[in-house]
C-alpha cells in the first residue's frame, strides 16, 4: 500500500492503523476535526510565566513540583510559587542534567534556587557561539557532545570526556558540524550529517583519542541521533533540501523548529557495531525517536508515527510540529495548542489543549502522570 505525500499534507487529517489484514488508511474530516472516541478531557493551567530565557530547548522537572526550563537566552526555574529567571548569554545554548540534588548547567553547579555552587570544566562553548546535545556521566568521567561554532570559523562537532576534577581527558572532532548523543556504558554516537556514522567508546586507544568503535557510511544520511541501552536509532534523509537546515546548519534537533519543508523520513535502528537491525520509510519529516518499552518507536515530527520491527503500524501526518512522551503503555502528542492522550495503535484515549497561541515545545510527563507542556511564553501542568 502506498500513501501519497500530497494527500498527507492537505488539512484534511489521516490516520493510518494497523489490523489484521494490514494497514488501514482512515480521514478524519478537516484539521479542525479530531477522529471519534476523544475520551477524557485534559486539563491545563498554567504554571509559570517565562521571559528573557528566549526560545526553550530543554525541560526537566523535578519533586514537589519543581521545574528546569533552558533556553537559549537563559533558564527557568519554577515552583507554584515562584519562578527564577537567570539570564546568561544568548549566543550560548548549554543543556542541563540532575545529580546528587543539583544541577549542571553548561559549566556550573546550580542548587534549585537557582543559586551558583561552583564549576566543573572549561565548556567547550564558551569563548564562541553553539549548542550542547547530550551530557552524561560514566563512571568517574563527565562526557559532553556540543555543536562549537568559534567566531569567523565553521561549526564543528565535538565530544569530550572530562576528569571529575575539570581537566579535559580526551576529543573527538568531526569537521561540519551534525548531530550526536551518548548511549549505555558511556558510548558517543556522532552523525556528521552526510553519511558518517561514528561510535566512541570512553576509553583511550594509545593516543588521548577515545578508542573508535564505528566508523561507517549511512544510507541515506543521517540527520538525527537517539541511543539508549537497546541501540542507537537514526532519522535520515537525502543531503539536497534547504527545508534539512536551521541556524546551526543541517541539524533538525531544537525543539521551537520547523522545517521549511517536508520528506520522507527512513527510521534505521542499529547496533551499537553499527549493524543494522531493520528500518522503516516514515512519509513526513521525523524529529524526534523514541523507544517504548515493547521496542516499538514512536516518532514525531510533521506527524506521529509508531514502529515495530521495521514495520509501519500507525500514523498520522499533521501541519504542524509534533512532540512526543511516553507514560507507561500510552503516548502523549501535543501539536500546537493541542494535547493528545493515545494508545499503542492510535485510538485517543484523552484530549485537551492550552491557551497559549504560540504551541507546545517541549512536552515531559511524569511517572504519576502529570503533563508538563512548555511554549516560549509559559509552562502549563495537566493531567
Amino acid at each position: 500500500m502506498s500513501i501519497a505525500m500530497s494527500e498527507s499534507l492537505q488539512p484534511r487529517r489521516w490516520w493510518l492503523v494497523g489490523s489484521s489484514s494490514g494497514l488501514l488508511l482512515v480521514a478524519c474530516g478537516h484539521a479542525g476535526a479530531r477522529p471519534p472516541g476523544r475520551g477524557p478531557a485534559l486539563h491545563f493551567d498554567r504554571y509559570a510565566e517565562l521571559e528573557g530565557i528566549y526560545k526553550p530547548h530543554q525541560l526537566i522537572t523535578g519533586n514537589s513540583g519543581r521545574v528546569l526550563v533552558v533556553g537559549t537566552g537563559g533558564f527557568a526555574l519554577a515552583t507554584q510559587d515562584v519562578c527564577n529567571i537567570i539570564e546568561r548569554d544568548a549566543g550560548v545554548a548549554p543543556i542541563a542534567v540532575t545529580d546528587a540534588g543539583r544541577l549542571l548547567l553548561g559549566a556550573d553547579w546550580y542548587s534549585w534556587h537557582g543559586r551558583k555552587l561552583g564549576r566543573v570544566w572549561m565548556h567547550p562553548l564558551e569563548g564562541g557561539l553553539g549548542r550542547e546535545l547530550a551530557v552524561s556521566r560514566a563512571g568517574g568521567d563527565w562526557i559532553t557532545v556540543a555543536l562549537v561554532a568559534p567566531l569567523q570559523e565553521g561549526t564543528n562537532l565535538i565530544a569530550y570526556g572530562i576528569l571529575p576534577g575539570g581537566r579535559r581527558r580526551w576529543s573527538y572532532v568531526v569537521e561540519g558540524g551534525g548531530a550526536g548523543a551518548i548511549g549505555s556504558g558511556g558510548r558517543v554516537v556522532l552523525v556528521d550529517g552526510y553519511g558518517r556514522l561514528v561510535v566512541l567508546a570512553n576509553r583511550l586507544d594509545g593516543h588521548k583519542r577515545p578508542a573508535v568503535l564505528v566508523d561507517s557510511k549511512t544510507s541515506p544520511d543521517a540527520y538525527m541521533v537517539a541511543c539508549d541501552e537497546d541501540g542507537i536509532l537514526l532519522l535520515c534523509a537525502p543531503h539536497d533540501a534547504e527545508q534539512y537546515e536551521d541556524s546551526a546548519g543541517r541539524v533538525a534537533a531544537q525543539p521551537y523548529w520547523t522545517p521549511r519543508g517536508n520528506w520522507v523520513t527512513s527510521l534505521v535502528a542499529l547496533d551499537y557495531d553499527g549493524r543494522e537491525r531493520w528500518r522503516a520509510e516514515i512519509p513526513f519529516a521525523g524529529l524526534q525517536a523514541v523507544r517504548r518499552g515493547d521496542g516499538s518507536v514512536v516518532v514525531g515530527g510533521m506527524g506521529v508515527a509508531v514502529v515495530k520491527d521495521g514495520k509501519l503500524r500507525w500514523m498520522r501526518a499533521i501541519e504542524v510540529r509534533v512532540h512526543v512522551a511516553l507514560h507507561r503503555r500510552d503516548i502523549i502528542v501535543a501539536h500546537g495548542t493541542t494535547i493528545l492522550r493515545v494508545d499503542a495503535v492510535g485510538r485517543i484515549l484523552g484530549s485537551g489543549s492550552i491557551d497559549d497561541e504560540a504551541g507546545a515545545c517541549l512536552l515531559e510527563v511524569q511517572p504519576d502522570g502529570t503533563i508538563w507542556v512548555v511554549t516560549p511564553r509559559a509552562v502549563w501542568r495537566g493531567r
